[in-house]
């Protein structure tokens, strides 16, 4: 048998206490998470602002978006050889370069 300590005495034998619970009368219980209506007023207050600042932004880049599109639309990019030649180099445009001249 195995020996053990229970209050400062040497037992051979151990039994687990009664548990507390049903000793306890229920008046002594208190409620786990009491909240008041305050809370439920302001948490709710919380989500829709959250809710209505979302929105706003979500607005917002939609007209920046919108914006940027008719500014893009407008810009005309024209791509043209705008070649830099060296000044001692006949024109491109010169009789002499063609090759049809004999």
């Amino acid at each position: 048998m195995e020996k053990i300590m229970v209050d400062n005495k040497v037992t051979t034998s151990y039994e687990a206490p009664p548990p507390m619970w049903n000793s306890l009368p229920s008046k002594q219980k208190q409620r786990n998470q009491v909240k008041s209506r305050f809370y439920y007023y302001f948490w709710g207050a919380a989500t829709v602002s959250v809710f209505i600042g979302q929105l706003y932004v979500g607005s917002g880049y939609r007209q920046m978006s919108r914006s940027f599109n008719r500014i893009m639309d407008a810009i005309v990019v024209e791509i043209a050889p705008d070649v830099q030649r060296h000044p001692m180099l006949a024109p491109l445009d010169d009789p002499w370069m063609d090759d049809n001249v004999s």
